[in-house]
């Protein structure tokens, strides 16, 4: 979910009030932030009534009357993708315009300004990227999923333009963004080869002495056919493992540049976030909670693809009760009856989810971490070529949406749901969205900094600890003198600290919030309390001007100096 500049004749769907409305070259933002506009206005007209909409997560507070715009406030246009249902008519659909949709931001009503098909009068506007992770996918879901992807090369560049990216462990980019559906192709085949030949090594038979089994070269491998979704059971790997690839994950996305509609196909295994223990640093918050909120908020519409195999399975069909007593009365089921038992008639399924292949993959326990990021940003997990093709298709049928929302740059999401009106159904949207940059990517990059990664941002940033023997322990902050692109005021600004080598088996993260007139683009230093836990070895400090998004890192190492003799 992208903010866009709010243009003066956006702003004006306020009704008659007077605006101030800064230049261009006042509000251009970095990052995908767009500049605000300040407006006086009176409270806009709520929308109607909305009826009761079916459960899902993240659940939003009961909606509110639309706030008042009495004062002078930061507005922004925001962006949002929605997918219309499958049973909408299409004389309905057509007829659609921004007063049909209702967007409920932290529980208030927000006015739509503009709804339109994403594809209406541009060719291919989406933004893709391809993600294998070669650490959290094993051989056997990286070569399946490459192929079908390969196989699909043309579509997937029909809808826009397409980067590949491989993290093993580390995420290098194998092709930069293209059009070209051959090259795609062939990027995805030399992948699938790749696993291939890793799973063939994985699967070669170990040399024994026993008796009736070949020693040495002269063993054939055998290759082991590909379980279904249901059937095979990846070990979960280490928390601390999948913190770091989600980290790289979230790190990545958040720098790419650009707006438009964003869509992910992570090629990587879930698994059961039930067993990964509690807290912050449990896989559970790694895998699930805290990458589906970011991506979400960043507008990564997610396709997550363990695929396994190439058949959609048996069509699944449930029984009315009727045909439940008519089976049961019919046939040789009755009692003293010599009638042949009744087949029932099977209707085919109504879509690509009917199937229970594809129901066992969303149920099953492996694909709980899958299933939370896919749902988030208003995805789906993807086991089979079939899924895949009715979802690249659901990607070209997608709704943009703009609506007007009060934005203070803290860096906090924002739950959001979009309605239908005046059916009042709940559509497939990212639930929430970014003010800035999240608080979860500041605590990924720091995290990358203290593991030894390269990237430490572009603002001038040192930090000095000091008192760590004593009580009250603290660390100095300096921020150098840096330049902004507009004239937007620096900040505020969100110092973020992290502890490494303590007794938790990741960094602990806290954010702190300053703003005033001393904290600007001029350089500034301030020095915070701290409290050091038992056993920490570095202390990772980022700043981040949350307005502009420009943002630095630096470590500490908290270690004493050994004693010299």
């Amino acid at each position: 979910m992208r903010p866009s500049v709010a243009s003066a004749a956006v702003l004006a769907a306020f009704g008659a009030l007077a605006m101030l409305c800064h230049g261009p070259s006042a509000v251009a933002a970095a990052a995908a932030v767009a500049g605000p506009a300040v407006v006086e206005a009176p409270p806009p007209s709520p929308p109607g009534p909305a009826r009761a909409a079916a459960p899902r997560a993240p659940r939003t507070a009961a909606p509110q009357p639309p706030e008042s715009f009495a004062e002078k406030v930061l507005v922004r246009e925001i962006e949002t993708v929605v997918e219309l249902p499958e049973s909408l008519r299409e004389s309905r659909r057509k007829a659609l315009g921004p007063q049909d949709f209702q967007v409920i931001e932290d529980g208030r009503f927000r006015q739509v300004v503009k709804a339109s098909p994403i594809g209406a009068g541009e060719a291919g506007p989406w933004q893709l990227l391809i993600y294998v992770d070669r650490v959290l996918a094993d051989a056997d879901t990286v070569f399946f999923t490459a192929n079908s992807l390969a196989q699909r090369a043309a579509q997937l560049t029909g809808l826009g333009t397409v980067a590949l990216v491989i993290a093993d462990p580390a995420p290098r980019v194998l092709l930069a963004e293209t059009r070209e559906p051959k090259m795609l192709e062939q990027a995805l085949l030399d992948i699938a080869a790749q696993a291939e030949r890793q799973r063939d090594a994985n699967r070669q038979p170990q040399a024994t002495t026993g008796q009736g089994q070949a020693k040495g070269p002269a063993a054939a491998p055998a290759r082991a056919a590909a379980p279904a979704p249901g059937q095979h059971v990846p070990a979960a790997p280490a928390p601390t493992a999948v913190r770091h690839q989600e980290d790289q994950l979230v790190s990545l996305l958040a720098g790419r540049q650009g707006g438009g509609p964003r869509a992910l196909v992570l090629v990587a295994n879930g698994f059961d976030t039930s067993t990964s223990g509690d807290g912050a640093n449990s896989a559970t918050a790694a895998v699930a909670e805290e990458p589906a909120r970011t991506l979400a908020a960043y507008g990564w519409i997610t396709f997550a693809a363990p695929m396994r195999r190439q058949e959609l399975g048996t069509p699944h069909r449930e029984m009315t009760d009727i045909e439940r007593m008519r089976q049961a009365n019919s046939g040789r089921e009755a009692p003293g009856s010599s009638v042949p038992p009744e087949i029932l008639p099977q209707a085919a399924p109504k879509s690509r989810l009917q199937y229970d292949g594809v129901i066992s993959l969303f149920v099953e326990p492996t694909s709980a971490s899958l299933t939370a990021m896919a749902s988030a940003t208003g995805g789906t997990v993807i086991g089979y070529p079939n899924q895949l093709a009715a979802a690249l298709t659901g990607l070209a049928k997608r709704w943009r949406l703009y609506y007007l929302a009060p934005d203070p740059a803290d860096g906090k999401p924002r739950t959001v749901e979009v309605r239908l009106s005046p059916e009042g159904t709940v559509l497939r949207a990212p639930v929430w969205r970014r003010s800035s940059t999240p608080d979860e990517v500041a605590a990924a990059r720091l995290r990358e900094v203290l593991a030894g990664g390269a990237e430490h941002g572009t603002l001038p940033l040192t930090a000095a600890a000091a008192g760590l023997a004593t009580a009250h322990p603290t660390v100095r902050v300096a921020v150098g003198a840096f330049s902004i692109p507009d004239s937007m005021t620096a900040g505020p600004f969100r110092v973020t600290l992290a502890f490494a080598g303590g007794s938790g088996p990741a960094p602990a993260v806290q954010h702190r919030l300053l703003s005033g007139e001393k904290f600007g683009d001029k350089g500034w230093t301030e020095t915070l309390p701290v409290e050091v836990p038992p056993g920490a070895r570095k202390l990772g400090v980022a700043v981040e001007d949350l307005t502009h998004q420009v943002w630095g890192a630096t470590q500490i190492d908290l270690t004493p100096p050994a004693a010299t003799h």
